[in-house]
């Protein structure tokens, strides 16, 4: 959960909706806080609420969201859209090099893990990339993976690139 216990609530009920930042992520260093309140080590459990959503779905120039914000419920069987899965990655070795070998191949937000070189990763592959694509990245570039695991999935976003033109995919 995170300080005020939106995900950790909706393990209580099936009708819920409950949303968080990657601001949120980012801020939330508190080391004491991390074994529970990482939001992808609460995704992590079984039967424990999934991302469901990427917002914004549609980015413009004129109207930057730089920072997603992921949508997290227990998601219905039939509505599961995976044009991106989302995972939940912890890695040794965190540095430089390793937080370079992502961005070309999907998003990430990345926080710093209980190990001294460690960090724990929410990473969105897109459908073009596999898990082993970037796990196999991280370790090329001198990280090891302890963890890998899939805590949701949602819609490809899309980029407004020029007014009246239709909308492109954003995903890598």
């Amino acid at each position: 959960m995170l300080k005020d216990g939106r995900i950790a609530a909706l393990d209580t009920t099936r009708n819920l909706l409950g949303s968080f930042s990657g601001l949120e992520l980012r801020l939330h260093l508190d080391r004491d806080a991390l074994p529970a309140g990482l939001p992808g080590r609460v995704l992590e459990a079984d039967g424990a609420p999934k991302i469901i959503a990427r917002l914004p779905f549609v980015e413009r120039a004129d109207h930057p969201a730089a920072l997603p914000v992921f949508a997290v419920s227990h998601p219905a069987a039939d509505a599961i859209v995976k044009d991106v899965e989302v995972w939940s990655v912890k890695v040794s070795g965190w540095g430089p090099a390793t937080a370079r070998a992502i961005p070309p191949l999907a998003e990430m937000i990345a926080v710093p893990d209980h190990a001294f070189d460690g960090a724990a990763l929410l990473i969105s592959v897109p459908s073009s990339r596999t898990r082993a694509d970037i796990t196999g990245a991280l370790v090329s570039a001198g990280a090891s993976v302890r963890s890998a695991t899939l805590v949701g999935s949602h819609a490809t976003r899309y980029t407004v690139v020029r007014e009246g033109e239709p909308p492109v995919p954003a995903g890598r």
